[in-house]
């Protein structure tokens, strides 16, 4: 398993959704709304996929997961027709699918590890209880964390930065691991 820290949660109904992605050792934020123009892909989306947890059990069943050296960013577009990706791939196709079907506001982060050169991509939200939601690769996690620093530690205890990027990945903000 790539990241043996994640502790799996309840799947339940998601709302006012926000996604956060982590590779490469970073966590960056992305705006859904701007990323990625508005190429209409929902007409490749089968039509009785209407919710996030849909969505993602149809991405774990017929997409797979697939690490890229050198890494190269995929479309939403290119993820969906070639059903497969690494994690800021799917981390952006989710987050395509939040802000065109579900309709709610969303954002991708980068998680930066400790000691090493590696970071992972997520899309996380909140949901109307005010906790944060997020999709890892294709498995959806519905956690009671209401702090995005909270989550991140609870999930990926190993965590050093987690970085805010603009709809072209560049960094906007940063927050910082306090030294112990």
């Amino acid at each position: 398993m790539l990241f043996p820290s994640l502790r799996g949660v309840k799947v339940s109904t998601l709302m006012n959704k926000l996604c956060i992605c982590i590779f490469s050792g970073l966590v960056w934020a992305l705006s859904a709304g701007s990323a990625f123009g508005r190429v209409d892909i929902c007409n490749e989306i089968p039509g009785h996929i209407d919710n996030i947890a849909k969505f993602t059990d149809w991405l774990r069943s017929d997409f797979k997961y697939r690490m890229e050296y050198p890494d190269e960013h995929q479309t939403p577009v290119e993820t969906l027709r070639a059903r497969s990706g690494d994690c800021e791939d799917f981390a952006a196709l989710v987050l395509y699918f939040m802000d065109n079907v579900e309709k709610l506001p969303a954002d991708i982060i980068i998680v930066k590890f400790r000691d090493l050169h590696n970071a992972h991509a997520l899309c996380v939200w909140k949901n109307t209880k005010g906790h944060y939601c997020f999709t890892s690769n294709s498995r959806l996690f519905v956690t009671k964390k209401s702090d995005i620093t909270d989550l991140v530690e609870f999930f990926y205890p190993d965590w050093e930065k987690i970085y805010f990027a603009d709809k072209n990945f560049k960094r906007t903000s940063v927050i910082k691991r306090q030294k112990m």
